[in-house]
């Protein structure tokens, strides 16, 4: 193992969503996860947070040419 180079800092899951407010409000409150941000106008990304665990979400209704996809994003610390 290399422990001399960057670190892996954290590990973000990005779902993506077709309908915002039907799953922050499933996410919320079936499962209890809170609110951490929200972007967009109306709101096409946000961080849902529960415990340790973080995860994103993305509406894919406002973007043309999404694919229905999810994905996956680690972190360095800066260089």
């Amino acid at each position: 193992m290399n422990t001399q180079g960057p670190l892996l800092s954290h590990y973000v899951s990005i779902f993506r969503m077709r309908d915002m407010k039907r799953s922050l409000n499933f996410y919320t409150n079936q499962l209890g996860f809170e609110v951490v941000f929200k972007w967009g106008g109306p709101v096409d990304y946000t961080m849902i947070q529960r415990d340790k665990i973080k995860i994103h979400l993305a509406c894919n209704d406002r973007t043309p040419g999404m694919k229905m996809t999810s994905g996956r994003s680690m972190f360095l610390p800066t260089m």
